[in-house]
């Protein structure tokens, strides 16, 4: 494992200098061009660190590639025993693991040193963990989806060894520890309440589409103009994994299914910014939001509530959603201010709706909040800032750990990041009329 946008790049050769004459998949290969087309940006201050760390290791990347096969051979006797510590122990030897993994890729960087045999090296030695872990999990993830993320890894390894593509991948690192955590603690029995085998098996799935799509791009079947709309694709499928999860009271899964859909509609757009998409993009974008935010969670208003009160919250619920999202579309084209939303988006009335679902037993409680967001979506009056304009390079950091925090919530209650979540969402809606309330307030004591 190691950092889609590094992972598109076709040979992983770093060129003296860009021309600017070459075909864009031979000047992508080198570090001028590729920072140019990263999807999620790295800090400058990131890359310095990352340059004089692996400058001053005494240790090779080779080497650190190879201890991880260490640390996988010692996790066996730890997992097949089962001592009371084995839960620290397998964290501590799995972090190593993971550090290893990192600081192979920094030591080669900083090197200078990076060779096609140290990254098929790198690669290799992650084989094992990956089998080791689906093997102890196997009973109770479906081994169809453990095989199938065995065989994509195995794809993008044989097509790099052919010239195509690079190891390099921060967003399929980061689902691919993910995953192999989440298989260790399904089959260990660890937090059961937290980590069940159906969200390992979610992010089973994401991990292997991901990695799927970028096969693809490396393949020539994609090109980078099509990002987008496979985005939007995911953002449809995750809310039909909201509604399917809510049809089965399930609003826990309901909610992971939403939060793929809020990434994949965050990333959709700058991933349209950046490469461009299709004639349809647009299109494709706005019923994936009017699917995944509205009609999904209406569903899931009528499967919680039943009969016709739950079909007419659901409907009108849905349809609001719906209104808003044209709303927002005519806005952009008749020149307004696209950079900013006429009411409360869609994300966050759509949050707010499962979390009280999820949340609160009491129709009426449940029905007070979605009524009260539902206010909020369609108050076009009041202007709330783009939520993927936030996650700027100053905010980037703020906003992972609070995420992170939200998710490690869990460990204390399985219900806490639901409450998080609503707290959050509720926080934005209020903002805009407290700050509006705070300066009317401070303007009349200016004036007494």
């Amino acid at each position: 494992m190691a950092t889609l946008e590094d992972d598109c790049t076709p040979v992983p050769r770093p060129a003296p200098a860009p021309d600017q004459s070459a075909p864009e998949e031979d000047r992508l290969a080198s570090g001028h061009d590729r920072a140019e087309h990263r999807l999620l940006f790295r800090s400058s201050r990131l890359a310095r660190f990352e340059r004089a760390l692996g400058q001053r290791s005494p240790v090779s990347a080779n080497v650190l590639s190879g201890a991880k096969l260490l640390l996988t051979a010692l996790l066996v006797p730890v997992l097949a025993h089962g001592s009371a510590h084995a839960l620290v122990l397998t964290v501590t030897l799995f972090g190593g693991f993971a550090a290893c993994d990192y600081l192979d890729g920094v030591v080669a960087r900083g090197r200078d040193a990076e060779t096609t045999f140290g990254r098929v090296w790198d690669r290799v030695t992650d084989v094992p963990m990956l089998l080791i872990v689906g093997a102890y999990s196997v009973r109770l993830v479906h081994p169809g989806w453990i095989v199938a993320k065995f065989g994509v890894d195995l794809l993008l390894l044989v097509l790099f060894m052919r010239g195509f593509g690079s190891t390099e991948n921060r967003v399929r690192t980061v689902l691919s520890y993910s995953v192999l955590l989440a298989l260790l603690f399904v089959g260990q029995g660890w937090c059961p309440d937290l980590v069940t085998p159906a969200r390992a098996t979610g992010l089973l799935v994401a991990s292997v589409t991901f990695s799927s799509v970028v096969a693809l791009y490396n393949l020539r079947v994609l090109g980078r103009r099509h990002f987008a709309d496979m985005l939007s694709l995911g953002n449809l499928l995750c809310g039909v994994g909201v509604a399917f999860h809510a049809a089965h009271h399930r609003l826990d899964l309901a909610l992971l299914w939403l939060a793929g859909s809020i990434l994949c509609d965050g990333f959709d757009g700058a991933a349209a910014r950046r490469w461009g998409g299709s004639r349809l993009g647009m299109l494709a974008d706005d019923f994936a939001d009017g699917f995944s935010f509205g009609i999904a969670p209406g569903f899931a208003l009528w499967a919680t509530f039943g009969g016709v009160t739950g079909a007419v919250v659901g409907v009108l619920y849905a349809s609001m959603v719906i209104l808003r999202l044209v709303h927002f579309t005519l806005r952009a084209k008749s020149g307004g201010d696209a950079k900013g939303f006429a009411g409360v988006p869609s994300t966050v009335g759509a949050v707010v709706t499962l979390c009280a679902l999820r949340l609160f037993s009491d129709p009426l409680v449940a029905g007070l909040l979605v009524g009260m967001v539902v206010v909020f979506m369609t108050a076009f009056g009041q202007t709330y800032p783009h939520l993927g304009r936030l996650m700027n390079r100053k905010r980037l950091g703020w906003v992972a750990c609070t995420v992170l925090l939200v998710v490690a919530s869990g460990w204390i209650h399985p219900a806490l990041p639901a409450t998080c979540a609503l707290a959050i969402a509720l926080a934005f809606a209020f903002a805009p009329t407290a700050a509006g309330t705070w300066r009317l307030w401070r303007g009349r004591i200016g004036a007494d």
